[in-house]
Order: C-alpha cells, then structure tokens, then sequence
C-alpha cells in the first residue's frame, strides 16, 4: 500500500506495488492511502478495536518515515514534479485531488482516533503547500494562481479549514485561494 510512498521518498520499497489507481505510473496514486485513512479512523471510532487501531497507526508511522526522508514536509506517492507541472498550467491530472484525500486522511486519524502524530504530518503539508501557493503569487500573480485551479483540486479548502478550526493558525487560512 506505501510503496510509491516510500519509493518518492527515497526510502526502500519492498514488495510489488499496487496496480490500477495505485500504480506507480498513474498520477493520482496515494489517494487510496488517504481514503484508507479516513475510512480506518471511523471504523475505529465506532469499534475501538485494538487490532485495527495499529494497523492504522503502523500506516501513519510508515507516512511519518517518508515525510521525514522528504525533509520539507512534502508527503505523497508522487514526485513534487507534478506541482510543478500544475503550476506551470501543463497537462498533469490532479495533483491536488491526492494530496487532499492524505490530508483529510491524516486529520481523521487525529480527529477521530487521537493520532497526534498525524496533525503535526498535516500542519507540515500544509505548510508546505502553502509555501507553494505564496511562490505561485510571488512569482506570477493571485490571478495566475486562480487560472491554475481551473484544473480539479478536490478539497483542499475543506481540510485546510478543517486544519484552521483545529489548530487556530492564521497561516492556514490561505485554503479560501484553492
């Protein structure tokens, strides 16, 4: 399951990779990963089961691992690349879409099954994200940023407002621009 993951992030990717949405040729691989997050807290939330509880948790260590290697608080099963291309108004297919679901994935995990180690992978993504949001700006204008988000972003102003009402950080109040 995080072996785009792991292999994005540097790190030894044993095993074979999963196929269809998840291969690593697809461009929307890893949103699996969020969903599987999201859908494991609320099991746990309404079952309290242990086993299930560190299989989850043991998925959000094995995220906290790449994140880690990465150094930025980048975290996905693609390469940064694909922003790049994004930004750039290139052909990609949505980058955002992936990123959103793992973001909403690691809130859920806090939200629903205490993980406070996937609130602070959040904070980091987000912050990262915004970074790339503010050079976007900088760079070009807000109306070029704008342009950019013609293309799908999933929803990425939902859990960045999500992160806000958590965490009460001004700095994530950039989710209105997406």
């Amino acid at each position: 399951m995080l072996w785009s993951f792991r292999k994005t992030a540097g790190l030894d990717a044993p095993g074979t990779p999963y196929g269809g949405w998840e291969a690593p040729s697809m461009e929307l691989r890893g949103h699996f990963v969020g969903h599987y997050m999201s859908a494991t807290a609320l099991m746990w939330a309404s079952t309290h089961n242990d086993t299930l509880r560190n299989k989850m948790s043991s998925v959000v260590d094995a995220l906290y691992a790449c994140q880690k290697n990465m150094g930025n608080g980048y975290l996905s099963a693609f390469p940064t690349e694909l922003f790049d291309r994004f930004e750039a108004l290139k052909d990609v297919w949505a980058p955002y879409y992936t990123i959103h679901k793992i973001m909403a994935g690691l809130l859920d995990q806090y939200t629903l099954a205490g993980n406070d180690q996937a609130l602070q992978m959040v904070v980091w993504m987000a912050e990262y994200f915004g970074n790339r949001v503010k050079n976007v700006i900088q760079k070009y204008s807000i109306e070029r940023h704008w342009l950019s988000l013609n293309e799908e972003t999933g929803g990425m102003n939902d859990v960045l407002y999500r992160l806000y009402g958590i965490t009460g950080e001004k700095t994530f109040d950039f989710g209105s621009s997406f």
